[in-house]
């Protein structure tokens, strides 16, 4: 049985009810208000489908969130949040290979600061702890707070 761990603990795969580690990943990260935020702009479609994808993820239906996901990244085929969302979506489904593709390339995109990199950063370390590559999860869940700036000063 293997320990999930990106700074708090989040127990072991089998204590884990389906779509918990995704929440986990985009939970802490969305609780997070202060600090500077980075988003881009989105199509309209796009937002739509991602919407989608997580209305299937919410029923259980994982395999529908990567279709709905992958029509989005073909409107939008660099875009972090998706590659981000089908990384969380691949955890899901244990799909560990894929998922380290997914969250790097999110990486590679994606801004360094704000939810999105809070949560490509704690994904990084749930897949790198599975497969039992420790001290870079390690590596990957200390990256997780330099993701928070806060906001500039105004005069």
């Amino acid at each position: 049985m293997i320990g999930v761990t990106t700074g708090c603990r989040l127990g072991t795969l089998q204590d884990q009810k389906f779509n918990a580690l995704s929440l986990s990943i985009r939970g802490e990260a969305m609780e997070q208000s202060r600090g500077l935020q980075i988003f881009g702009l989105r199509n309209p479609e796009v937002a739509t489908l991602m919407r989608r994808a997580l209305e299937a993820e919410s029923r259980g239906d994982f395999q529908r969130a990567l279709t709905v996901l992958n029509e989005a990244q073909l409107i939008e085929p660099k875009a972090p949040d998706i590659l981000q969302q089908k990384a969380e979506v691949s955890i899901e489904l244990g799909h560990w290979n894929r998922a380290k593709t997914y969250v790097e390339q999110s990486i590679e995109l994606g801004p360094r600061l704000g939810h999105l990199c809070q949560r490509n950063w704690r994904a990084l370390a749930i897949v790198l702890r599975q497969m039992e590559e420790y001290p870079k999860a390690d590596k990957a869940a200390a990256r997780v707070p330099l993701c928070v700036r806060d906001h500039p000063a105004r005069f």
